[in-house]
């Protein structure tokens, strides 16, 4: 379940430009990105997320939208109190 990450891309012809994200959902998108950036601090999942990519040389962007992907997954994986 993909809630505000839908690449867009800027293609044209021949010619393949970066994706970037953006769209319907930056109220969630904004909260998103705010509780990844105290995750990459506090849940140790996503921090040696983000330090594995970070080591490999990925831009600041990518590393903080694959830790968005890490968060949410872990959010929807997590058990739900009855």
């Amino acid at each position: 379940m993909s809630l505000s990450r839908a690449p867009i891309n800027c293609d044209s012809g021949k010619q393949r430009g970066t994706r970037h994200i953006s769209g319907v959902r930056q109220s969630v998108r904004n909260a998103l990105y705010m509780a990844t950036l105290s995750a990459r601090t506090w849940n140790p999942t996503i921090r040696a997320l983000a330090q594995r990519l970070s080591a490999t040389g990925k831009p600041f962007k990518v590393v903080m939208t694959a830790c968005m992907r890490g968060a949410e997954n872990n959010t929807a994986a997590a058990p739900q109190p009855t």
